[in-house]
Order: C-alpha cells, then structure tokens, then sequence
C-alpha cells in the first residue's frame, strides 16, 4: 500500500509550536522521547561509537522519559511540541546547567516531517523561551555524523565553543547562542557525575 503524502506547503502551513503544560502534551513529548530513544540504538552509523557508551546514554535517557517533565520544568526548564494539525511531529527541551546557562536537548522530528523547518521552529521556540526564563546563554553538543543538526546551528546563529562537558564521543561538537542584549556567559565544564548523558 503506497501512503499518499498531502503537499508540503499545506501540512507545513498547519505546523504549531508550544510550550508543553497539560499531561496530554508531556504524554506526546514522552512519546517522541521514546521514539528517539529508538532511532539513536537502531542508527548506528550515525551513533558509531562504542556500545557501552551507548547503553549507558541509552540508560540516562530512560530515567529521563521516566520523569517527565523532570529537568525540564519550569521555571528552570522547558519542554516543546510541534504538531501538524493533531499530530505530534516533533520536540525538543532546556534544561539549567549554569546560573544563566541552559542546554538544548532533545530536538528530534518524525522521519515524515523532516524538511519541513520544523526542527529550525523548535529551536527558534526553545531560544525565546530561554530568553524568557533569565537565561544570558543556550548551549549543546552534537555529533560530527549530524550534518543537517550541524547546518541548521550554524544557519540560526550558534558559535563553535570549547567542550563544556567532558563527552565521551570522539570528535563530539559543542555550540554556543548568545542571547541578545547579553554579555558573553563565562562557561565552567560540567561534570555529569561520571556518566555520559547521551
């Protein structure tokens, strides 16, 4: 059976943006979580890098989908659903890690709505609502096998940064946007107690 696909320009039209409130759209974001959780174990040429370095981000990450909102609620987090009309398409979060530093996480799109600048609305959402919660810096890592994440950083306004946190990934990248109307935030490295977050 052969799926027919509506016109970009009209499901793209229909694309939202919010920041998550209700138990209905943490439901939704866990969802994604989930479905993310499962792209990073089956993708392997894009997440080459040892297994056990991979089970135990897989690890953290479980606890994570286990206690949404968890790390990002408010007032120091925040979580963000795309929908296309009444279906999820995709998410991302920020987390504190800093006084007046937080990191993006977790931006990840459904496979059928990639292309679409979803992901650039995501992270145009998650930039204005750090700048809403008192934050001067958004930071995140990446790695070199993303090129299209890499492209939309640099297209938005990130700046290459030294490592803020000691990532176990060989070759791991890490970006900086500075908020506007701020001065430079002064980045100590975080340690993320012993373990690899990813």
């Amino acid at each position: 059976m052969v799926r027919r696909i509506r016109p970009r320009t009209l499901r793209a039209g229909r694309v939202t943006v919010r920041s998550v409130r209700s138990l209905r759209q943490i439901e939704a974001v866990r969802a994604l979580f989930l479905e993310y959780r499962t792209w990073q174990a089956v993708h392997r040429e894009v997440t080459a890098f040892p297994d056990p370095i991979l089970e135990r981000g897989l690890r953290h990450l479980d606890d994570e989908i286990a206690s949404l909102p968890g790390v990002y609620r408010p007032p120091e987090g925040a979580l963000y659903l795309a929908t296309v009309g009444r279906e999820a398409a995709g998410c991302t979060g920020v987390r504190r890690i800093q006084p007046h530093v937080c990191e993006l996480k977790r931006l990840y799109v459904r496979p059928d709505y990639r292309g679409w600048g979803i992901g650039r609305r995501l992270t145009r959402a998650a930039l204005n609502g750090a700048r809403t919660l008192g934050y001067r810096s958004v930071v995140l890592d990446t790695l070199p096998t993303m090129g299209s994440a890499i492209r939309l950083y640099h297209a938005m306004g990130f700046q290459p940064i030294p490592e803020y946190w000691p990532n176990p990934v060989e070759g791991a990248l890490f970006f900086e946007y500075r908020l506007s109307g701020n001065a430079p935030v002064p980045l100590s490295r975080v340690v993320r107690h012993g373990t690899p977050e990813r």
